[in-house]
């Protein structure tokens, strides 16, 4: 008995838990609170009856010896036999239990609130350093799409990546805008030759538009201004039926290859008679034409 007594007093310290052993009998053999010899018979306490019928229970009840509220728990102690030899009770204060789920309740709540503090600052900094240039690049991809390759953008960013992105992008869009510059260089340079020809010149389309010309066409064919010919079909600008015969072939003709494509005719334009050469400069499938 006295074992058993310092045995449950060293579980039960430093915890305000107080333990009992009562036996199947109903007395009370070890108490951490109470002398066990001055206790009445517990056989019949509610938690107590149900451990010695095998199931372990806990109620919330009065207590007669502390004069408080307590929170009991009772487990039933099995002998070799199988049979309960005794039943070890585990009780604390209620108000005690209350005001240890009000701390817990109330850690949980400020972790919550520190929790959601630091994550909507998370937010505002991956926002602000890592989703807005991204937005911002991709604003200035989209202005490069429309060509506009002008940009005073100054992207600052935390993450190397996305430095490293608009680097590439905007090394891109140099190469892109030079090649540019270069195109309508050649466009102005080949517009510039055709202008000074003397030879009347007529690029068609596949679909045998006129899509490009130059002053002596206009000249020869009686146009005012550049527009009087182009999106005009090239019979209404010159009628011939060797033409016509010749340009149809080319026109409609599938998967004709551009070497070695060249016609030549004469017609008669304005009671005067001219030499006319036709190629094919690009194939399918937006074939285009030289007259």
């Amino acid at each position: 008995s006295g074992s058993l007594h310092t045995a449950i007093l060293a579980a039960a310290e430093g915890s305000n838990t107080r333990i009992t052993v009562i036996q199947s009998d109903g007395k009370v053999v070890a108490d951490t609170e109470e002398n066990p010899e001055v206790m009445d018979n517990h056989k019949n306490r509610p938690e107590i009856f149900r451990a010695l019928s095998g199931i372990s229970s806990s109620i919330i009840r009065y207590s007669d010896t502390l004069k408080i509220d307590m929170l009991y728990y009772a487990v039933p102690i099995f002998e070799e036999d199988s049979k309960i030899g005794s039943v070890l009770r585990v009780a604390m204060s209620y108000n005690e239990m209350r005001t240890t789920y009000a701390a817990i309740a109330l850690y949980v709540i400020i972790g919550s609130i520190v929790f959601i503090v630091l994550s909507i600052f998370l937010i505002v900094y991956i926002d602000r350093k890592i989703e807005k240039p991204l937005i911002e690049l991709s604003e200035e991809a989209s202005a490069y799409s429309d060509l506009q390759f002008e940009s005073s953008r100054n992207f600052i960013s935390p993450s190397i990546e996305i430095q490293d992105l608009a680097a590439s992008l905007r090394s891109m869009v140099k190469l892109l805008k030079d090649q540019f510059n270069n195109l309508n260089l050649q466009k102005q340079e080949l517009q510039a030759v055709l202008d000074s020809m003397d030879n009347a010149i007529l690029v068609l389309d596949s679909h045998g538009e006129i899509i490009k010309t130059n002053p002596a066409a206009m000249k020869l064919f009686h146009a005012v201004k550049e527009d009087d010919l182009l999106g005009k079909y090239y019979m209404q600008a010159a009628v011939s039926k060797d033409l016509n015969t010749i340009l149809e072939k080319l026109i409609r003709e599938a998967n004709l290859p551009v070497s070695n494509i060249s016609k030549q005719l004469e017609m008669e334009i304005d009671s005067r008679s001219y030499q006319v050469y036709i190629s094919v400069v690009k194939s399918d499938p937006d074939r285009t034409l030289l007259i």
